[in-house]
């Protein structure tokens, strides 16, 4: 059984959105939990978000330069998310990308991405335009995007291949079934 063990490292829990190559923002993390289990993570009000993050301007160049470096260097796209701890004496550590953020009330992506002006329908917007389509090995052209609707609990992002098509979807939730002859169906969940 393969087993990895890590030293900790105390220190601020900090991290910060990729979208599209480029670092805006850190946000810090203060749980009230005694350290950002799952229980911090999941649950409305165990953790203190800070954006942006109360930092010294070159600690924060650091995690955005580290966040494109990594993004760059592994070949991400679209949207990626890099967490760190810093402390003074180790200064800032990475300790991981995540290449699939969450995308929930609580995550941190929507939350960054709105403090920069960008809507979750407009991130969600962006996100399926960015995804790459293959096709026996060729890149396709993108698809025909239609626009998020919103339903209260959730946005369905609508995808088709041609304009022909986006003409004939219908905006509500009930209709999926017929919308799998317009290609394929992305669905994003995201409580308001």
């Amino acid at each position: 059984l393969p087993l990895l063990i890590e030293q900790y490292i105390a220190g601020r829990e900090l991290t910060a959105m990729c979208l599209n190559g480029k670092a805006n923002v850190i946000t810090e993390l203060k749980t009230d939990c005694s350290f950002y289990n799952y229980q911090a993570k999941y649950t409305s009000g165990k953790t203190h978000h800070i954006l942006p993050a109360e930092l010294p301007e070159d600690v924060a160049e650091t995690c955005k330069r580290y966040t494109e470096t990594v993004y760059n260097a592994l070949g991400c796209r679209s949207v990626a998310r890099c967490d760190f701890r810093y402390n003074e004496k180790d200064g800032v550590v990475l300790l991981e990308i995540n290449t699939n953020p969450g995308m929930t009330a609580l995550s941190l992506v929507p939350e960054q991405a709105k403090y920069l002006g960008i809507s979750f329908a407009d991130l969600c917007d962006i996100l399926v335009k960015n995804a790459a389509y293959l096709q026996n090995g060729t890149k396709v052209p993108y698809p025909y995007v239609v626009k998020p609707v919103c339903d209260g609990s959730s946005v369905g992002v609508y995808i088709v291949h041609n304009a022909e098509e986006a003409k004939n979807v219908t905006y509500t939730d009930s209709n999926l079934p017929l919308l799998r002859q317009a290609a394929f169906l992305t669905r994003i969940s995201h409580k308001s």
